[in-house]
């Protein structure tokens, strides 16, 4: 094993540890400040050299170099660096960036220094997106790394995906350790029983923006949408991945807004699963002369559940827009049956609506793909005020 595989392991077995918060007063006297700006620089350039050679690329190394020469805000150097660092495609880079930041944040002695780039909504979101990254070793780090500031945290937040109250810092810590676990049972261990507790005590209000009754989740919706969204992709297990999608399916309330996360997690990942010819033909049965798709009417109830519940027009609109627009962007990659029952779960609810926006069968006949373009029609029927009208017309290839 050489020394950058052992750097990468110790971290991937430490992730939930955090050490103990102090807090240490700001320095007023100037001349401390000087050689505390000293001791900084000092204590970044050791940090740096402390990383595998393996890890030690172009950028890290002129970031190096910068360091001999200037004093100046060494912390948000680094944090700049980090940051642009994880955005590449190589991985190297990437997990160099995340050994550094996982040193930087466990070796401070001085947790003001962090309290500027606490308070950027990118440092947050750096966080959240390294759990949509599908690199095994990223997500662990920020797990990791997410645990570890909040516990340097001695301030109040309030960013897009982020929020914090120092008062109640004992159970925002309680909350994201919750979360990190279930992100480490269902992400990585993939046990079916303990995917099975996880789920059964998840919290419902996680996901609802705004919180019924009164309650709030301090862990918000975003980071919920990002472990369903990692537990969803293609690269996990059949099981696990029918275990989430057929336990999103059902879940027993509504989405009290119109949530971008929600949105994401619905036509990213959701939907796709969803949607897999597979599913739907192994869940046909007959019964007599009747033929049902019990895994089509589970996706036609979800999608009329999801308009059903949302409390006021224009957001019913915004789901449902939604889903057509998924619909019109990957029209070529889905089957016929899927698309026929999604529109069917649709349909359920608009018959019966009032709708003050234009219908969205009128937008889905304008915008969806025509005739010529592929030589399967799907009809949904409905009845209304006594006359068989048709609400879609949906050709694919």
């Amino acid at each position: 094993m050489t020394m950058a595989d052992s750097e990468e392991s110790q971290a991937a077995k430490n992730w939930p540890e955090i050490v103990s918060h102090r807090k240490i007063p700001t320095p007023r006297n100037s001349i401390f400040v000087q050689r505390l700006s000293m001791s900084r620089i000092e204590r970044l350039r050791a940090l740096l050299q402390t990383i595998p050679l393996s890890y030690r690329h172009n950028s890290l190394t002129e970031l190096t170099k910068t360091f001999e020469r200037e004093l100046q805000d060494a912390d948000g150097q680094l944090w700049s660096h980090i940051e642009a660092t994880l955005n590449e495609t190589d991985a190297v880079p990437r997990h160099a960036a995340l050994i550094i930041w996982q040193k930087w944040l466990n070796e401070s002695e001085e947790p003001q220094v962090f309290r500027e780039i606490f308070t950027q909504a990118g440092y947050w979101l750096t966080l959240e997106f390294g759990l949509r990254s599908n690199d095994r070793l990223q997500e662990k780090f920020c797990l990791h790394l997410l645990l570890r500031s909040l516990e340097l945290l001695d301030q109040d937040i309030n960013v897009l995906n982020f929020r914090f109250q120092v008062r109640d810092k004992s159970e925002y810590v309680a909350q994201y350790r919750k979360f990190c676990s279930i992100f480490q049972i269902i992400v990585f261990d993939r046990y079916q029983n303990q995917i099975d507790e996880c789920l059964a005590s998840f919290p419902h209000i996680a996901i609802s923006d705004p919180p019924e009754n009164g309650e709030q989740s301090l862990v918000p919706s975003p980071w919920w949408t990002a472990l369903f969204a990692a537990a969803l992709r293609p690269t996990m297990l059949d099981t696990v991945r029918q275990y989430i999608g057929y336990w999103l399916l059902g879940l027993p309330f509504g989405i009290q807004a119109a949530s971008e996360d929600y949105k994401s997690l619905l036509t990213d990942s959701l939907l796709p699963w969803a949607a897999q010819g597979s599913l739907l033909v192994s869940t046909i049965r007959r019964n007599g002369d009747e033929v049902h798709c019990l895994h089509g009417d589970r996706l036609a109830s979800f999608c009329s559940n999801l308009i059903r519940e949302c409390p006021r027009d224009d957001f019913k609109s915004f789901y449902i827009r939604a889903i057509l627009h998924w619909i019109n962007n990957c029209w070529k990659d889905l089957g016929s049956h899927a698309v026929a029952y999604i529109l069917k779960g649709i349909a359920e609810v608009v018959e019966t609506s009032d709708w003050q926006v234009e219908p969205p069968w009128k937008w889905a006949r304008r915008h969806l793909p025509s005739r010529q373009e592929g030589p399967l029609g799907v009809r949904i029927q409905s009845r209304v005020s006594g006359k068989n009208t048709s609400y879609f017309e949906r050709y694919l290839g």
